[in-house]
């Protein structure tokens, strides 16, 4: 086994075992039972209009991407369709369930072996829609901030009350937790330090393509279209969120900014390095929904709101999960057939 397959490896490890920590701490006192009962109160006409909402959201960003290619000047002539780029984003988000992040440089390659388009090319494109979707999550997140402003000022006044509550302030630099503190800021810092020199053409790299990305949107002709896009995958995010609210009797009640705030703390949980988002997008969830019955003055008992949260978090995912692996098979089966119609041209 060479050293890029023990690398692979020990990423898919560390991702799996990422998830299976958060498995733990998110599910350890939830019952499937209450989920069985969530899935059988809930309205299946809003959880089948979710899973339409998502699959807008893969068709868009097709679209999306076709038109990044079809303006830029250096693959004008590659004539980049819609399936071709469907297949693109839909193998590369289904490799995010086995590598995290993999699937960028995954659909990237997808496309050269198809399009012969360069890889360089197609992640910068690819750079391009990333800083576009950090731009709406940073715009979702003021307006959940915003929206739920008490939220977060109820979670750092209780978290400054439990640390008052077991360590005197005055005291405090007299315990482990301080020097552990220090301890792993030092650490942290050393650590940075050492990767940034080992890996500064990486970096490097990685700066060069969010230029190239940024170098792009200037070719957009359309640019109306492009930000109408954008907006679209975004609201259809949403919609996949809210229409799950909706169907659950328990969540019913929590408005379309709940639903934002939902939709934000979601999007954090998928961020962190776990495949898929498994486990970290659930307790991210999880939190969000019983910090919005707290706020709504809904006491129910830590567990019940739990359960509440991975109920819908569960249903939630599930449907994300469901329709990536439709789009993902789909993607192999016709990347399957490509090769065989390359392999039987070739051999005439």
């Amino acid at each position: 086994m060479n050293s890029k397959k023990i690398k692979t490896a020990f990423t898919i490890l560390i991702a799996v075992l990422i998830a299976a920590i958060f498995i733990y701490f998110g599910f350890r006192n939830y019952h499937f039972t209450e989920f069985a009962e969530t899935w059988q109160n809930s309205n299946k006409i809003w959880l089948l209009l979710s899973g339409n909402a998502a699959v807008t959201a893969y068709i868009i960003r097709g679209i999306r991407w076709k038109q990044i290619f079809k303006d830029l000047p250096s693959t004008k002539q590659s004539s980049v369709s819609l399936i071709d780029a469907l297949e693109a984003v839909s193998f590369g988000y289904l490799l995010n369930y086995t590598i995290p992040r993999s699937g960028e440089v995954a659909r990237a390659t997808y496309l050269f072996r198809k399009k012969s388009i360069p890889v360089s090319i197609s992640i910068g494109t690819i750079v391009l829609e990333r800083l576009i979707d950090l731009f709406f999550t940073l715009i979702l997140l003021g307006v959940a901030f915003i929206s739920h402003y008490s939220i977060l000022l109820n979670f750092v006044t209780e978290n400054l009350k439990k640390i008052q509550g077991h360590y005197n302030t005055k005291n405090f630099i007299y315990t482990p937790w301080f020097f552990f503190g220090i301890l792993s800021i030092l650490l942290l810092s050393g650590l940075a330090f050492l990767l940034v020199r080992k890996f500064r053409p990486k970096i490097v790299e990685i700066f060069q393509g969010i230029r190239k990305g940024l170098f792009s949107l200037k070719h957009i002709q359309n640019l109306g279209l492009f930000i109408f896009l954008s907006l679209g995958i975004w609201a259809s995010y949403f919609c996949a969120a809210y229409f799950v609210i909706l169907a659950i009797p328990e969540t019913q009640f929590l408005s379309i900014w709940d639903a934002n705030f939902l939709l934000v703390m979601g999007t954090f949980g998928m961020l962190m390095p776990a495949s898929g988002g498994v486990g970290t997008y659930h307790i991210a969830v999880k939190m969000g929904i019983a910090a919005l019955f707290t706020m709504y003055g809904i006491h129910l008992i830590e567990s019940s709101a739990a359960s509440i949260g991975l109920s819908y978090a569960l249903i939630s995912h599930g449907i994300q999960t469901l329709v990536t692996l439709i789009f993902g098979i789909w993607s192999i089966i016709k990347a399957i057939t490509f090769n065989k119609k390359l392999v039987a041209e070739s051999s005439l």
